[in-house]
């Protein structure tokens, strides 16, 4: 079984938080934890999944923070410049990668639309 501490140090490396800053986030490890709470998995798995579940944490932190700070679109004349969120953009591409490579630990078979 993982653990909110394993996940937690994951966290902290991938999102670049403190203990502090990390501990606002205890909610969202412990859902992470109950999702994985009855898998029987060997010590290189639950690294896998604590991954998986740090990568996952740092998407919804990046989905809820408001962007403040980062240019969307400023035009002056003809000159227009436009960025993405760079952080959300790194937040979701690395949470897609850690459900392909932990697909074998928490595939359950079920079927699912992602987006419409």
């Amino acid at each position: 079984m993982i653990s909110v501490d394993k996940i937690k140090e994951n966290l902290k490396l991938i999102a670049e938080l403190t203990d502090e800053e990390t501990e606002k986030y205890l909610p969202l490890m412990e859902a992470k934890v109950s999702v994985y709470a009855n898998a029987e998995i060997s010590e290189e798995d639950e690294q896998r999944l604590a991954m998986l579940a740090a990568a996952e944490v740092n998407y919804q932190i990046a989905l809820a923070s408001d962007g403040t700070g980062s240019v969307t679109s400023f035009k002056a004349g003809d000159v227009s410049i436009t960025e993405s969120n760079r952080s959300l953009d790194s937040a979701k591409t690395l949470a897609e990668s850690m459900e392909k490579d932990c697909r074998d630990l928490a595939e359950d078979g079920s079927f699912v639309f992602r987006t419409v």
